[in-house]
């Protein structure tokens, strides 16, 4: 996990299509914080290169830096063509739950089932949403068992929801799992929120907008991409 003040390293083996490894003839890395903010730029000249093709970056992540998921936009030029790869990680909150606390609240779902970076995805969603709504005289104990349940509840509608569009139906069992940590939610989200911990008072939330507009599309999560340029 990278947190504030921490080190990121950045590193790539480049390869070509028949998978012999290369070393570009220039490159240029940029990093873009949670709010698309262009933080700092490097140069090849900043990387170190122990072996051919292999090149890496060890970034000093900010003491102030935006939490959130952060990407390193890396450009590199061979001959005429020009490459971009883009690599993605969270620069995380010391209150925000670790990956693991959320996959013991969700019985400790495998990752082929809900990836790391859907979790991951949640968890940064279920912060801001759960800081922003609680309460100035919540304990910090309290906001981070929120976004604790909150981060599974929505982690593991994208696992039911992925199951009802395979199956044209959702198993009873997720569906009945799926509603006790919606329960859990709206039980913390209350506590942070200074009402009484009651779960059955969903609507003060509003339930539907939890449900669906919250987390409007559950299944995608940031990962790492690698396109051309033209």
């Amino acid at each position: 996990m990278i947190f504030r003040s921490s080190v990121k390293r950045v590193e790539s083996v480049f390869t070509d299509e028949d998978g012999s490894v290369y070393d570009p003839d220039s490159s240029v890395l940029e990093f873009y914080d949670s709010t698309d903010t262009l933080i700092e730029s490097f140069d090849e000249g900043d990387c170190t290169n122990p072996d051919p093709g292999t090149w890496y970056i060890d970034y000093p992540v900010p003491s102030d830096a935006a939490y959130g998921r952060w990407r390193c936009e890396w450009t590199v030029t061979v001959g005429t063509d020009v490459y971009l790869f883009v690599f993605g990680f969270y620069v995380w909150n010391t209150i925000w739950p670790t990956e693991q606390e959320v996959r013991n609240a969700l019985n400790n779902i495998s990752t082929d089932r809900v990836s790391s970076d859907v979790v991951s995805y949640h968890i940064e969603r279920a912060a801001r949403r759960v800081t922003k709504v609680a309460s100035s005289s919540a304990e910090a104990n309290d906001i981070r068992d929120a976004i604790e349940a909150c981060a599974a509840y929505a982690s593991y509608l994208s696992y039911a929801l992925e199951l009802e569009r395979a199956a044209g139906t959702m198993p009873p069992a997720v569906s009945n799992n799926l509603n006790r940590l919606y329960r859990e939610c709206m039980f913390w989200r209350g506590i942070i929120q200074g009402y009484t911990a009651d779960a059955s008072r969903g609507h003060v939330f509003g339930t539907s907008a939890m449900n669906r507009s919250l987390y409007d599309d559950p299944s995608r999560g940031p990962s790492s991409t690698r396109v051309t340029k033209p």
